[in-house]
């Protein structure tokens, strides 16, 4: 069963940085991945190895063709997944520094199960009010990136298709929207 579930589609890639407005600039322009919906998400019951944590975070999401990208600004000093990759001297593309796949699944115990069998890591664990239980397992020694697992959601299934069909019809205008406004 865990080899089974882990050949799953990646239906996100993520991105960390400091600079979200640089960041979106180069999705943007350079890549013409767009338009993005951004939001403060205020997660919940935060576990960040092994301990209860507080980091908070402005995402910014949009495709590119029927990927997502994601990109992650963290707003407080807190230690937290998407700082881990911060490391001095290390420079930050204008993108971001990639950070994770979430993996397109079922049913969420069961891939969560499945890659820790597999070698991944507990790393991060909370929850997004509206939206349910997500995760980032660790799995760098294996692919070099965080996996993310997201409970099946349909508000989140539903802004991901609104997300998708802006990006269809997107003749490059208002690059930047809010969140609540596919709702």
């Amino acid at each position: 069963m865990s080899q089974n579930i882990l050949r799953r589609p990646i239906m996100q890639m993520g991105y960390v940085t400091k600079n979200l407005d640089q960041a979106l600039d180069y999705w943007t322009n350079t890549v013409g991945a767009g338009p993005f919906f951004i939001a403060d998400f205020a997660t919940t019951e935060q576990i960040y190895r092994g301990q209860p944590s507080n980091a908070h975070v402005t995402v910014a999401m949009g495709y590119s063709g029927d990927i997502q990208i994601e990109v992650v600004r963290q707003n407080n000093e807190t230690p937290s997944v998407y700082t881990e990759l911060y490391t001095p001297g290390r420079e930050i593309p204008r993108g971001g520094i990639f950070h994770h796949v979430m993996i397109k699944h079922e049913n969420y115990d069961d891939a969560y199960t499945a890659y820790l069998n597999a070698g991944a890591a507990k790393c991060f664990d909370a929850v997004a009010p509206g939206v349910g239980r997500f995760c980032y397992l660790d799995a760098r020694h294996m692919m070099d990136a965080y996996v993310e697992l997201l409970e099946v959601s349909p508000p989140f299934d539903d802004a991901c298709n609104k997300m998708r069909q802006a990006h269809k019809s997107w003749n490059g205008h208002d690059p930047r929207r809010s969140y609540e406004s596919l709702f």
